[in-house]
């Protein structure tokens, strides 16, 4: 995307390519950076657009997120020009696009679903096994979508669970029941004599690690690009900081589910690690 010859996006490091914006559908997300020269610019490419193919942008569903670097006088000016509402956080197909770490107020909402689901059966007469049976096939799952892609906070996911253990035993009355079971033993499969339980914490890292593996096989990709022209191309041996983005963090922890089911081949031998890499069974030589 390109005005008089000078192209629009951002870059997430030196050597990554610029991202100017992205298409899902029939919604588009534009970056750049804030300025009113370039906010004049990118108005001026949008009314080409729209001239060209007869379509319109609905400005009561278009927003701009600005970064927490800019100034207010900036964001003023960039609002007056592209005549959108500001936002300060914005989801997308059920996904939250966030702009710092992963806090326990971002994922509140899942805390929240499961509580309404909560009270809505609170009225209602169950048996034992039918208490089993509701967060199992309703609240447990929950999570699952927004783990695969979200480093969420293991305490948001022991407060699920937790949820899920005061529905089972406390009383109508809402006093404080027995636990006659340990969740432990819940999440074994029937012939063990669990109930097929899933725990929310042991399945958010093996959820991410299908992102991962297509990260690695499709390394033309735009995602492929542009994390590894940031933070190199091996996920496995890689350390991620405080400062590391979100999506690095869940292509890594991915990786660490992802390793134990993958086999390499030698090929030419030229990115083997003799020390490092794993030879027999699960140990490299350095452990």
């Amino acid at each position: 995307m390109a005005q008089d010859g000078q192209e629009l996006g951002i870059q997430t490091s030196q050597r990554s390519q610029k991202i100017c914006h992205l298409l899902y559908a029939d919604d588009v997300l534009i970056f750049s950076h804030a300025s009113k020269h370039l906010a004049t610019k990118l108005r001026s490419i949008i009314l080409k657009f729209c001239s060209w193919t007869g379509l319109k942008v609905n400005n009561a569903k278009s927003q701009i997120l600005f970064s927490k670097s800019i100034n207010r006088t900036e964001k003023v000016r960039v609002k007056r020009i592209l005549n959108f509402k500001t936002a300060k956080e914005l989801h997308y197909l059920g996904v939250q696009l966030l702009l710092r770490r992963s806090v326990r107020a971002y994922f509140q909402f899942l805390i929240d679903k499961v509580l309404q689901k909560l009270n809505s059966w609170s009225g209602k007469c169950l048996s034992l096994a039918g208490k089993f049976i509701l967060p199992k096939t309703s609240l447990l799952s929950l999570p699952n979508f927004v783990s695969t892609h979200n480093v969420v906070p293991k305490k948001v996911l022991h407060e699920v669970y937790k949820c899920c253990i005061n529905f089972i035993w406390n009383k109508r009355n809402g006093k404080k029941g027995m636990h006659y079971v340990a969740w432990s033993t819940l999440c074994k499969s029937r012939d063990k004599g669990g109930m097929n339980f899933h725990s929310a914490v042991d399945r958010a890292g093996p959820l991410k690690d299908r992102l991962t593996w297509r990260m690695i096989q499709k390394l033309d990709s735009l995602l492929s690009r542009v994390v590894t022209a940031k933070y190199g191309n091996n996920v496995w041996k890689s350390k991620c900081k405080s400062n590391t983005s979100v999506t690095w963090k869940v292509l890594n922890e991915g990786a660490k589910y992802l390793k134990p089911l993958l086999r390499w081949r030698v090929a030419n031998g030229r990115s083997i690690d003799v020390v490092n890499d794993i030879w027999l069974l699960d140990k490299s030589f350095n452990e």
